[in-house]
Protein backbone atom coordinates (compact mmCIF):
# COMPACT_ATOMS: atom_id res chain seq x y z
CA UNK A 1 0.00 0.00 0.00
CA UNK A 2 1.28 3.29 -1.18
CA UNK A 3 1.29 6.04 1.63
CA UNK A 4 2.59 9.65 2.01
CA UNK A 5 6.05 11.01 0.97
CA UNK A 6 6.19 8.21 -1.45
CA UNK A 7 6.54 5.73 0.61
CA UNK A 8 5.16 1.87 -0.10
CA UNK A 9 4.80 -0.27 2.66
CA UNK A 10 5.20 -3.79 2.04
CA UNK A 11 4.78 -7.16 4.59
CA UNK A 12 6.02 -10.40 4.51
CA UNK A 13 4.81 -13.35 6.49
CA UNK A 14 8.70 -13.67 8.51
CA UNK A 15 7.02 -10.91 10.96
CA UNK A 16 8.71 -7.67 8.72
CA UNK A 17 7.64 -4.77 6.99
CA UNK A 18 9.44 -2.75 4.97
CA UNK A 19 9.23 0.72 3.66
CA UNK A 20 10.26 1.34 -0.20
CA UNK A 21 10.93 4.88 -1.43
CA UNK A 22 10.85 3.63 -4.92
CA UNK A 23 14.60 2.94 -5.23
CA UNK A 24 15.42 0.83 -1.95
CA UNK A 25 14.32 0.09 1.25
CA UNK A 26 14.73 2.87 3.60
CA UNK A 27 13.39 1.06 6.86
CA UNK A 28 12.75 -2.49 8.19
CA UNK A 29 10.67 -2.68 11.26
CA UNK A 30 10.38 -5.85 13.04
CA UNK A 31 9.82 -6.88 17.00
CA UNK A 32 12.09 -5.56 18.05
CA UNK A 33 10.74 -1.89 16.91
CA UNK A 34 6.79 -3.03 17.52
CA UNK A 35 7.16 -6.42 20.00
CA UNK A 36 3.24 -7.17 18.68
CA UNK A 37 5.40 -8.04 15.70
CA UNK A 38 6.65 -10.68 17.37
CA UNK A 39 5.76 -14.32 15.52
CA UNK A 40 3.20 -12.67 13.63
CA UNK A 41 2.09 -13.37 9.91
CA UNK A 42 1.38 -10.08 8.11
CA UNK A 43 -1.68 -10.73 6.22
CA UNK A 44 -2.06 -6.71 5.05
CA UNK A 45 -1.10 -3.01 5.06
CA UNK A 46 -3.55 -0.60 4.81
CA UNK A 47 -3.24 3.10 5.44
CA UNK A 48 -5.98 5.54 6.49
CA UNK A 49 -7.04 9.00 5.47
CA UNK A 50 -4.84 10.29 8.06
CA UNK A 51 -1.92 8.57 7.05
CA UNK A 52 -1.67 5.92 9.77
CA UNK A 53 -0.47 2.54 9.04
CA UNK A 54 -2.22 -0.62 9.70
CA UNK A 55 -1.44 -3.75 10.03
CA UNK A 56 -3.59 -7.29 9.92
CA UNK A 57 -1.64 -9.99 11.14
CA UNK A 58 -3.06 -13.98 12.29
CA UNK A 59 -2.48 -12.56 16.28
CA UNK A 60 -4.39 -8.99 16.01
CA UNK A 61 -4.16 -5.53 14.11
CA UNK A 62 -1.58 -3.30 15.01
CA UNK A 63 -1.00 0.12 13.84
CA UNK A 64 1.35 3.41 14.22
CA UNK A 65 2.68 6.64 13.05
CA UNK A 66 5.72 7.94 11.74
CA UNK A 67 7.86 10.63 10.95
CA UNK A 68 10.42 10.89 7.76
CA UNK A 69 13.41 12.87 7.36
CA UNK A 70 16.36 12.56 5.47
CA UNK A 71 15.35 9.47 4.39
CA UNK A 72 15.43 7.73 7.58
CA UNK A 73 11.40 6.95 8.96
CA UNK A 74 11.10 7.36 13.04
CA UNK A 75 8.76 5.26 14.41
CA UNK A 76 6.53 7.82 16.80
CA UNK A 77 4.02 5.71 18.84
CA UNK A 78 2.42 2.15 18.10
CA UNK A 79 -0.91 0.21 19.26
CA UNK A 80 -1.83 -3.32 19.45
CA UNK A 81 -5.58 -4.85 19.46
CA UNK A 82 -7.02 -8.45 20.02
CA UNK A 83 -9.88 -10.02 21.23
CA UNK A 84 -9.07 -8.51 24.60
CA UNK A 85 -9.84 -4.99 23.18
CA UNK A 86 -13.03 -6.50 21.92
CA UNK A 87 -12.19 -8.10 19.28
CA UNK A 88 -14.14 -11.29 17.46
CA UNK A 89 -10.84 -12.80 16.93
CA UNK A 90 -7.06 -12.25 17.04
CA UNK A 91 -7.02 -13.44 12.96
CA UNK A 92 -7.12 -10.71 11.03
CA UNK A 93 -7.88 -10.74 7.14
CA UNK A 94 -8.78 -7.35 6.56
CA UNK A 95 -8.99 -3.81 8.04
CA UNK A 96 -10.81 -0.66 6.64
CA UNK A 97 -10.29 2.79 8.87
CA UNK A 98 -13.07 5.86 8.20
CA UNK A 99 -12.83 9.00 10.58
CA UNK A 100 -11.89 7.49 14.06
CA UNK A 101 -13.89 3.66 13.48
CA UNK A 102 -11.99 0.89 12.35
CA UNK A 103 -13.79 -1.80 10.73
CA UNK A 104 -11.96 -5.73 10.73
CA UNK A 105 -12.86 -8.76 8.75
CA UNK A 106 -11.84 -12.06 11.05
CA UNK A 107 -12.90 -16.00 10.31
CA UNK A 108 -15.24 -15.39 13.40
CA UNK A 109 -17.13 -11.96 11.89
CA UNK A 110 -16.97 -8.21 11.51
CA UNK A 111 -15.72 -6.24 14.33
CA UNK A 112 -15.51 -2.49 15.09
CA UNK A 113 -14.52 -0.46 17.70
CA UNK A 114 -13.40 3.74 17.97
CA UNK A 115 -9.56 3.65 18.29
CA UNK A 116 -9.44 7.54 19.86
CA UNK A 117 -11.64 6.28 22.52
CA UNK A 118 -9.17 3.43 22.94
CA UNK A 119 -6.11 5.35 23.05
CA UNK A 120 -7.73 7.64 26.05
CA UNK A 121 -8.36 4.88 28.11
CA UNK A 122 -7.09 5.09 31.61
CA UNK A 123 -3.87 3.46 32.68
CA UNK A 124 -4.43 0.76 35.50
CA UNK A 125 -3.25 2.64 38.97
CA UNK A 126 -0.65 0.53 41.06
CA UNK A 127 -0.77 0.32 44.96
CA UNK A 128 1.56 -1.40 47.23
CA UNK A 129 0.97 -4.62 48.93
CA UNK A 130 3.04 -5.57 51.36
CA UNK A 131 7.11 -5.24 52.63
CA UNK A 132 9.23 -7.53 54.20
CA UNK A 133 12.45 -8.06 56.02
CA UNK A 134 14.11 -11.55 56.04
CA UNK A 135 10.91 -12.96 55.68
CA UNK A 136 9.40 -10.86 58.56
CA UNK A 137 6.32 -8.93 57.49
CA UNK A 138 6.21 -4.74 58.34
CA UNK A 139 3.31 -2.40 57.75
CA UNK A 140 3.18 0.02 55.06
CA UNK A 141 3.71 3.27 56.23
CA UNK A 142 5.51 6.80 54.79
CA UNK A 143 9.02 5.86 56.12
CA UNK A 144 10.01 2.08 58.01
CA UNK A 145 13.30 1.75 59.34
CA UNK A 146 15.38 -1.39 59.21
CA UNK A 147 18.60 -2.46 61.26
CA UNK A 148 21.72 -3.18 59.43
CA UNK A 149 21.28 -7.26 59.74
CA UNK A 150 17.47 -6.67 58.14
CA UNK A 151 18.68 -5.99 54.71
CA UNK A 152 16.94 -8.19 52.80
CA UNK A 153 14.05 -6.51 51.04
CA UNK A 154 11.28 -8.03 49.90
CA UNK A 155 8.43 -5.93 48.47
CA UNK A 156 4.95 -6.82 46.91
CA UNK A 157 2.68 -4.60 44.35
CA UNK A 158 -0.03 -5.00 41.88
CA UNK A 159 -2.59 -3.09 39.82
CA UNK A 160 -6.43 -2.92 39.24
CA UNK A 161 -7.12 -3.84 35.55
CA UNK A 162 -9.76 -2.41 33.41
CA UNK A 163 -9.54 -5.07 30.87
CA UNK A 164 -7.40 -2.96 28.38
CA UNK A 165 -4.50 -5.27 29.19
CA UNK A 166 -3.53 -8.22 28.39
CA UNK A 167 -0.21 -9.08 30.20
CA UNK A 168 0.45 -6.43 33.24
CA UNK A 169 3.68 -4.58 33.12
CA UNK A 170 5.33 -2.69 35.83
CA UNK A 171 8.26 -0.87 36.17
CA UNK A 172 10.08 -0.01 39.35
CA UNK A 173 13.08 1.56 41.17
CA UNK A 174 14.78 1.35 44.35
CA UNK A 175 16.51 5.20 44.72
CA UNK A 176 20.06 4.59 45.49
CA UNK A 177 20.72 1.49 44.58
CA UNK A 178 18.98 0.17 40.93
CA UNK A 179 20.57 2.93 38.36
CA UNK A 180 18.13 2.06 35.71
CA UNK A 181 14.28 1.50 35.49
CA UNK A 182 13.72 -2.14 35.21
CA UNK A 183 10.30 -3.58 34.07
CA UNK A 184 8.82 -6.88 34.39
CA UNK A 185 5.60 -8.68 34.43
CA UNK A 186 5.88 -10.13 37.94
CA UNK A 187 4.39 -8.11 40.75
CA UNK A 188 7.29 -8.37 43.44
CA UNK A 189 11.04 -7.75 44.02
CA UNK A 190 13.63 -9.18 46.34
CA UNK A 191 16.67 -7.07 47.28
CA UNK A 192 19.47 -8.81 49.14
CA UNK A 193 22.01 -7.33 51.31
CA UNK A 194 21.49 -3.90 50.76
CA UNK A 195 23.77 -1.72 52.73
CA UNK A 196 23.47 1.00 54.95
CA UNK A 197 21.36 4.16 53.65
CA UNK A 198 18.55 5.71 52.75
CA UNK A 199 16.01 4.13 50.23
CA UNK A 200 13.05 4.94 47.75
CA UNK A 201 11.38 1.81 46.38
CA UNK A 202 8.87 3.48 43.33
CA UNK A 203 6.71 1.37 41.05
CA UNK A 204 4.73 2.55 38.04
CA UNK A 205 2.06 0.45 36.01
CA UNK A 206 2.55 0.22 32.39
CA UNK A 207 -0.42 -0.51 29.50
CA UNK A 208 0.09 -2.91 26.15
CA UNK A 209 1.71 0.31 24.35
CA UNK A 210 4.73 0.46 27.19
CA UNK A 211 3.07 3.61 28.84
CA UNK A 212 3.74 4.84 32.32
CA UNK A 213 0.46 5.59 34.40
CA UNK A 214 0.11 8.86 35.86
CA UNK A 215 0.64 8.28 39.76
CA UNK A 216 2.98 5.96 41.40
CA UNK A 217 3.14 3.60 44.34
CA UNK A 218 6.08 4.57 46.80
CA UNK A 219 7.74 3.65 49.93
CA UNK A 220 10.62 5.02 51.95
CA UNK A 221 13.03 3.05 54.07
CA UNK A 222 16.34 3.33 55.76
CA UNK A 223 18.74 0.60 56.71
CA UNK A 224 20.84 1.84 59.82
CA UNK A 225 24.67 1.04 60.21
CA UNK A 226 25.73 -0.60 62.83
CA UNK A 227 28.18 0.77 64.67
CA UNK A 228 31.36 -0.63 62.37
CA UNK A 229 29.79 1.07 59.58
CA UNK A 230 29.38 4.17 60.84
CA UNK A 231 31.48 7.98 59.91
CA UNK A 232 32.38 8.33 63.20
CA UNK A 233 33.80 4.58 63.96
CA UNK A 234 36.26 4.81 60.26
CA UNK A 235 37.26 8.23 61.28
CA UNK A 236 38.27 7.08 64.38
CA UNK A 237 39.87 3.93 62.86
CA UNK A 238 41.27 6.50 60.67
CA UNK A 239 43.62 8.23 63.29
CA UNK A 240 44.01 5.15 65.02
CA UNK A 241 45.71 4.01 62.21
CA UNK A 242 47.70 7.82 61.59
CA UNK A 243 49.21 7.54 65.06
CA UNK A 244 50.13 3.97 65.02
CA UNK A 245 52.19 5.07 61.59
CA UNK A 246 53.64 7.83 63.53
CA UNK A 247 54.68 5.47 66.26
CA UNK A 248 55.43 2.69 63.72
CA UNK A 249 57.47 5.32 61.83
CA UNK A 250 59.61 6.96 64.59
CA UNK A 251 60.39 3.10 66.83
CA UNK A 252 61.59 2.20 63.22
CA UNK A 253 63.77 5.30 62.36
CA UNK A 254 65.34 3.66 66.01
CA UNK A 255 65.44 -0.22 65.21
CA UNK A 256 66.82 0.14 61.31
CA UNK A 257 67.40 -3.36 62.07
CA UNK A 258 63.89 -4.11 61.16
CA UNK A 259 64.20 -3.54 58.07
CA UNK A 260 66.90 -6.37 57.56
CA UNK A 261 64.15 -8.52 59.04
CA UNK A 262 61.66 -7.50 56.55
CA UNK A 263 63.24 -7.92 53.77
CA UNK A 264 64.15 -11.46 54.70
CA UNK A 265 60.98 -12.13 54.95
CA UNK A 266 60.17 -11.22 51.90
CA UNK A 267 63.05 -13.08 50.23
CA UNK A 268 61.46 -16.32 52.05
CA UNK A 269 58.14 -16.28 50.13
CA UNK A 270 59.67 -16.59 46.71
CA UNK A 271 61.65 -18.61 44.70
CA UNK A 272 65.19 -17.91 43.73
CA UNK A 273 64.96 -16.09 40.46
CA UNK A 274 61.74 -13.95 41.94
CA UNK A 275 64.00 -12.92 44.68
CA UNK A 276 66.64 -11.82 42.57
CA UNK A 277 64.50 -9.69 40.40
CA UNK A 278 62.98 -8.06 43.85
CA UNK A 279 65.87 -7.75 45.30
CA UNK A 280 67.34 -5.71 42.13
CA UNK A 281 63.79 -3.06 42.63
CA UNK A 282 62.77 -3.68 46.10
CA UNK A 283 66.21 -3.47 47.29
CA UNK A 284 66.51 -1.90 51.32
CA UNK A 285 68.29 1.37 50.34
CA UNK A 286 65.26 1.91 48.19
CA UNK A 287 63.10 1.14 50.90
CA UNK A 288 64.62 2.93 53.71
CA UNK A 289 64.73 6.11 51.38
CA UNK A 290 61.52 5.46 50.44
CA UNK A 291 60.24 5.78 54.24
CA UNK A 292 62.20 8.14 54.95
CA UNK A 293 60.50 10.13 51.95
CA UNK A 294 57.68 9.43 53.90
CA UNK A 295 58.33 10.34 57.72
CA UNK A 296 59.91 13.40 55.91
CA UNK A 297 56.01 14.38 54.54
CA UNK A 298 54.74 13.50 58.02
CA UNK A 299 56.75 15.23 59.92
CA UNK A 300 56.55 18.42 57.55
CA UNK A 301 52.82 17.82 58.32
CA UNK A 302 52.22 17.34 54.39
CA UNK A 303 49.60 14.71 54.90
CA UNK A 304 48.68 14.60 51.17
CA UNK A 305 52.16 14.22 49.91
CA UNK A 306 52.44 11.42 53.03
CA UNK A 307 49.44 9.84 51.59
CA UNK A 308 50.01 9.74 48.04
CA UNK A 309 53.52 8.58 48.40
CA UNK A 310 52.31 5.62 50.59
CA UNK A 311 49.67 4.89 48.99
CA UNK A 312 52.39 4.85 45.49
CA UNK A 313 54.59 2.95 47.55
CA UNK A 314 51.91 -0.12 48.33
CA UNK A 315 50.42 0.33 44.81
CA UNK A 316 54.46 -0.58 43.72
CA UNK A 317 55.08 -3.50 45.94
CA UNK A 318 51.83 -4.88 45.10
CA UNK A 319 52.30 -4.78 41.30
CA UNK A 320 56.21 -6.15 41.57
CA UNK A 321 54.68 -9.18 43.06
CA UNK A 322 52.02 -9.70 40.60
CA UNK A 323 54.69 -9.12 37.85
CA UNK A 324 57.47 -11.03 39.81
CA UNK A 325 55.06 -13.95 39.46
CA UNK A 326 54.57 -14.40 35.40
CA UNK A 327 58.09 -15.03 33.60
CA UNK A 328 56.67 -12.61 30.71
CA UNK A 329 54.59 -9.45 30.76
CA UNK A 330 52.17 -7.31 27.93
CA UNK A 331 53.87 -4.22 27.04
CA UNK A 332 50.97 -2.54 28.12
CA UNK A 333 51.29 -3.62 31.92
CA UNK A 334 54.75 -3.19 31.48
CA UNK A 335 54.41 0.29 30.56
CA UNK A 336 51.68 0.66 33.37
CA UNK A 337 54.17 -0.67 36.23
CA UNK A 338 57.60 1.63 35.32
CA UNK A 339 55.25 4.85 35.05
CA UNK A 340 54.41 3.92 39.03
CA UNK A 341 57.65 2.71 39.48
CA UNK A 342 59.28 6.40 37.60
CA UNK A 343 57.09 8.60 39.72
CA UNK A 344 58.00 7.79 42.95
CA UNK A 345 61.81 7.90 42.06
CA UNK A 346 60.98 11.41 40.77
CA UNK A 347 59.42 12.50 44.05
CA UNK A 348 62.36 11.10 46.15
CA UNK A 349 64.86 13.27 44.31
CA UNK A 350 62.43 15.87 45.00
CA UNK A 351 61.48 16.63 40.97
CA UNK A 352 65.24 16.73 39.89
CA UNK A 353 64.13 14.84 36.80
CA UNK A 354 61.90 14.65 34.10
CA UNK A 355 60.24 11.30 32.29
CA UNK A 356 58.86 11.09 28.59
CA UNK A 357 57.34 8.03 27.30
CA UNK A 358 57.09 7.69 23.70
CA UNK A 359 54.94 4.49 22.04
CA UNK A 360 54.80 4.28 18.02
CA UNK A 361 51.65 4.91 16.71
CA UNK A 362 50.10 1.32 15.82
CA UNK A 363 52.38 -0.70 18.09
CA UNK A 364 49.82 -3.68 19.57
CA UNK A 365 50.83 -2.68 23.08
CA UNK A 366 48.27 -5.33 24.37
CA UNK A 367 49.30 -8.04 22.60
CA UNK A 368 53.43 -7.58 22.33
CA UNK A 369 54.93 -9.75 25.39
CA UNK A 370 58.75 -9.29 26.76
CA UNK A 371 60.25 -10.40 29.86
CA UNK A 372 58.59 -9.30 33.21
CA UNK A 373 60.84 -6.78 35.21
CA UNK A 374 63.47 -6.41 32.54
CA UNK A 375 63.30 -3.12 31.67
CA UNK A 376 63.14 -1.64 34.84
CA UNK A 377 66.47 -2.94 35.76
CA UNK A 378 68.11 -0.62 33.08
CA UNK A 379 65.50 2.26 34.06
CA UNK A 380 66.54 2.10 37.56
CA UNK A 381 70.28 2.10 36.48
CA UNK A 382 70.00 5.80 34.23
CA UNK A 383 68.21 7.31 37.46
CA UNK A 384 70.42 5.95 40.05
CA UNK A 385 73.47 5.90 38.64
CA UNK A 386 73.05 8.60 35.57
CA UNK A 387 70.56 11.20 36.52
CA UNK A 388 70.99 11.05 40.46
CA UNK A 389 74.48 12.29 40.52
CA UNK A 390 74.20 15.27 38.21
CA UNK A 391 75.32 18.52 39.90
CA UNK A 392 73.68 20.91 38.09
CA UNK A 393 70.79 20.87 34.96
CA UNK A 394 67.71 18.86 34.99
CA UNK A 395 67.74 15.58 34.58
CA UNK A 396 65.78 14.04 31.74
CA UNK A 397 64.76 10.04 31.04
CA UNK A 398 63.30 9.08 27.42
CA UNK A 399 61.59 5.47 27.15
CA UNK A 400 60.44 4.94 23.99
CA UNK A 401 58.84 1.29 22.35
CA UNK A 402 58.85 0.92 18.59
CA UNK A 403 58.83 -2.14 15.85
CA UNK A 404 56.13 -4.67 14.45
CA UNK A 405 54.69 -8.36 15.08
CA UNK A 406 58.10 -9.29 14.87
CA UNK A 407 60.53 -7.36 17.17
CA UNK A 408 60.16 -4.96 20.05
CA UNK A 409 62.52 -1.82 20.07
CA UNK A 410 62.94 -0.28 23.44
CA UNK A 411 65.62 2.72 24.11
CA UNK A 412 66.27 4.11 27.56
CA UNK A 413 67.89 7.36 27.13
CA UNK A 414 69.17 9.80 29.79
CA UNK A 415 71.21 13.03 29.90
CA UNK A 416 73.26 11.76 32.77
CA UNK A 417 76.89 11.90 33.99
CA UNK A 418 77.67 9.38 31.67
CA UNK A 419 78.95 5.52 31.89
CA UNK A 420 82.76 6.87 32.46
CA UNK A 421 81.82 9.37 35.94
CA UNK A 422 78.90 6.77 36.63
CA UNK A 423 81.93 3.61 36.43
CA UNK A 424 84.02 6.05 39.41
CA UNK A 425 81.56 6.87 41.71
CA UNK A 426 79.90 3.52 42.01
CA UNK A 427 83.50 2.15 42.74
CA UNK A 428 83.97 4.51 45.22
CA UNK A 429 80.32 3.13 47.33
CA UNK A 430 80.10 0.71 49.98
CA UNK A 431 79.45 -2.84 48.42
CA UNK A 432 76.43 -2.98 49.89
CA UNK A 433 74.80 0.28 47.86
CA UNK A 434 76.10 -1.11 44.68
CA UNK A 435 73.60 -1.73 42.37
CA UNK A 436 73.68 -5.60 40.90
CA UNK A 437 70.74 -5.13 38.63
CA UNK A 438 72.81 -4.73 35.06
CA UNK A 439 74.78 -7.97 36.06
CA UNK A 440 71.06 -9.58 37.04
CA UNK A 441 69.78 -8.31 33.76
CA UNK A 442 72.51 -9.52 31.98
CA UNK A 443 72.28 -13.01 33.81
CA UNK A 444 68.31 -13.28 33.21
CA UNK A 445 69.51 -12.49 29.04
CA UNK A 446 71.41 -14.93 28.98
CA UNK A 447 69.34 -17.75 30.64
CA UNK A 448 66.40 -16.33 28.26
CA UNK A 449 69.05 -16.83 24.98
CA UNK A 450 69.67 -20.22 26.10
CA UNK A 451 66.46 -21.36 25.39
CA UNK A 452 65.56 -19.61 22.31
CA UNK A 453 66.84 -19.62 18.62
CA UNK A 454 65.65 -15.44 18.33
CA UNK A 455 68.04 -13.88 21.14
CA UNK A 456 67.32 -10.91 22.61
CA UNK A 457 70.46 -8.23 22.07
CA UNK A 458 71.05 -4.83 24.23
CA UNK A 459 73.66 -1.67 22.51
CA UNK A 460 74.72 0.53 25.27
CA UNK A 461 76.26 3.83 23.84
CA UNK A 462 77.38 7.07 24.93
CA UNK A 463 74.08 9.58 24.37
CA UNK A 464 75.03 13.34 22.82
CA UNK A 465 75.76 15.51 23.90
CA UNK A 466 75.87 13.80 27.54
CA UNK A 467 74.16 11.03 29.16
CA UNK A 468 73.70 7.18 27.89
CA UNK A 469 71.37 5.17 25.59
CA UNK A 470 70.83 1.77 26.26
CA UNK A 471 69.08 -0.32 23.14
CA UNK A 472 66.81 -2.95 24.00
CA UNK A 473 65.86 -5.30 20.90
CA UNK A 474 63.69 -8.52 22.08
CA UNK A 475 61.88 -10.83 19.28
CA UNK A 476 58.59 -11.47 19.25
CA UNK A 477 58.97 -15.06 17.78
CA UNK A 478 60.18 -16.51 21.60
CA UNK A 479 57.70 -17.75 24.29
CA UNK A 480 59.07 -15.87 27.56
CA UNK A 481 56.99 -18.05 28.93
Amino acid sequence: ASARHGILWIGTATEEIYAYDGKKIIRTINQTVIPALYGAIIKRVFIDPRKQVWITTNQGLINFNYELANHDITIKNWFSYTVADGLPDNDINDVYVKDSFVIVATSKGVGLFNYILHHNHPIAPVYLTGISSNGNHFPLQDTLLFTSTENNISITFNSIAFGYYNHPQFEYCLMGQDKNWIRTTRNNVNYRSLPPGNYNFIVYSIDDEGNRSKNSAQVHFTIIPAFYQTWYFKLGMALLFVVGLLVFTRWRSKKQQQVLLTETLLRRQKSEMEARALRAQMNPHFIYNCLNAIQFFINENDAESANFYLSSFASLIRKTLEISSSPSVTLANEIDYLKNYITLEQMRFQGKFMVQFEVAPGLPINTVRLPSMLIQLYIENAIRHGIGPLEDGFGVLIVSFSGDTKQLICKIIDNGIGRAKSKLNRSALHIEYQSQGMQLAADRIAAINTFNSEKISILVEDNIPQGTMVTLIIPQQNNYD
